[in-house]
Order: C-alpha cells, then sequence, then structure tokens
C-alpha cells in the first residue's frame, strides 16, 4: 500500500487515500459510532452521495498513527462556487447534491468543499482535528482548487439543542475564539465565519423508525430532545412522522 504524506501533515501520521485503503471498512469501522444513527437516514442526498464518493476517491483519506492504527477519517470533494455568500449551497446535503450534478454534467469545479471529519475518540485532544483539516486543504491545493469551504456540524451544539444557531455562533471564549470547540479548530486553522446553513440536513422517518434511531419511546405528538441532535425532533403522531433539520455553519479555509 502507497503512503502519501501532504506538507502540513504531521510526522505522527501516514496519509492513505480511499484507493490505498482497501480494507478501510474493517480498520476504520469503530469511527462510525461517533455519529448519531439518525445522521445516517439523512433524505436528500442519499442517492447522490455514491456519486460524489465515485468522483472524488482522492479526497478520501484517512490518518494512521505510528502503529498504522487508523486515529481520522474525513471526505472532500469538488464543486463549483463563485466565492458568494448568496451562491453558496443551502448546505451540507446541497453541497453534495451540486457534487453530485456538476460531476455528472461535466462541469469545472473551482472550490473544495469539505463533507465530514471523523476522529476517534479514544484520540482526542491531540490536536488530530487540525491535522485533518490541514491534510485536506493540502490535497485540495495539490489538486489544483481555489477555495475551500466546510459546512461545519458544531460539535458542542447537541449540549444547548433550544439556544438557535445564529445565537450560538456568537458565543466566544476569553481570547475572543469560538466557544465550541470544532468551530475553534477550524478557526485556528485560519478560517472565517461565512453564515449559518439553516437547512443543511434533514432526517426523515415514521415514529417506530425514530424510536428505533434513538433508542427512546415517543408516545406523543411534540418536539423532543434526543442525544447527538443539534435541534429538536418533531414528532407528528397523526402522519406517523419525524422530523429533524440541521443547521450547520458554513466557513472558508485561506488557500494560496
Amino acid at each position: 500500500m502507497r503512503k502519501t504524506n501532504p506538507v502540513n501533515a504531521d510526522d505522527r501520521f501516514q496519509v492513505y487515500t480511499l484507493p490505498e485503503f482497501s480494507d478501510y471498512e474493517a480498520r476504520a469501522g469503530h469511527l462510525a459510532s461517533q455519529w448519531a444513527d439518525f445522521v445516517y437516514h439523512e433524505v436528500d442526498s442519499k442517492d447522490y452521495y455514491p456519486t460524489m464518493v465515485q468522483a472524488y476517491k482522492d479526497l478520501h483519506f484517512f490518518l494512521c498513527d505510528e502503529n498504522d492504527e487508523v486515529v481520522a477519517h474525513a471526505q472532500a470533494m469538488g464543486i463549483r462556487w463563485d466565492g458568494t455568500r448568496e451562491d453558496l449551497p443551502l448546505g451540507w446535503s446541497d453541497a453534495i447534491m451540486r457534487c453530485a450534478k456538476n460531476s455528472l454534467e461535466g462541469d469545472a469545479v473551482n472550490t473544495l468543499c469539505g463533507v465530514s471529519v471523523t476522529v476517534a475518540p479514544d484520540r482526542t485532544g491531540e490536536g488530530i482535528g487540525r491535522k485533518t483539516i490541514e491534510t485536506m486543504r493540502q490535497l485540495g491545493i495539490e489538486a489544483g482548487y481555489e477555495r475551500m469551504v466546510v459546512p461545519v456540524r458544531p460539535s458542542e451544539k447537541s449540549r444547548y439543542p433550544l439556544i438557535k444557531m445564529q445565537n450560538y455562533v456568537t458565543w466566544q471564549n476569553d481570547d475572543g475564539y469560538f466557544f465550541d470547540k470544532w468551530l475553534r479548530i477550524h478557526q485556528r486553522a485560519g478560517a472565517k465565519m461565512l453564515g449559518i446553513a439553516a437547512h443543511s440536513m434533514r432526517v426523515l422517518g415514521t415514529v417506530t423508525e425514530w424510536e428505533a434511531w434513538t433508542g427512546r419511546h415517543f408516545p406523543a405528538t411534540g418536539m423532543y430532545i434526543v442525544e447527538g441532535a443539534l435541534s429538536p425532533i418533531i414528532i407528528d403522531h397523526e402522519n406517523d412522522l419525524g422530523t429533524y433539520i440541521e443547521a450547520n455553519v458554513w466557513m472558508e479555509h485561506p488557500m494560496p
């Protein structure tokens, strides 16, 4: 297996792109538990996701430590974006749909767009998140992208699900950096906030499905707070429907 190591990847880690990492399902499966189960049931972009993966395998990568253990997994893709806030995708789902459309129609893409970063739960606090972001950016530079944007999912927002995202992003620590750890990591890596993606992701399911995804019982119609959700889910027993709409934060990273 060939190893790559972009210039600003930490010397402690080796970087494998998806084509170089044929046994990733066996070796990186432990990272999947970092995401709440309901996230995997997003409805709008699921039919476009395979096209994105196929088109941008070289922008899907894994970080391994000195023992060749997988400590992080990240995905990125190319989209066409004119650099204005008005032309930003609506959010995570819309970005994947735009990526697939650009790919299928042969549109020239100019912007690296992050899809996800997942760090092994037992390796937090080691700077791996920032190194993963920097590696993503370096891969984008090497591929010739002019810009880099990420629809960031704030890691600590689930602790404050009743706070609107536009208010949450105003919270700061005494040092002037974002209160949220994951937003702060992007900020320290040089990113600036472009705005709120108010409808970044949508999950729909029957009441029974939501009970299976969350391990909770929803006995009546109403709003519920569930573990891992950034905002409440809406349960509608009359229509047998649970709805979750998630907001993310658009961040732009500097590119040479």
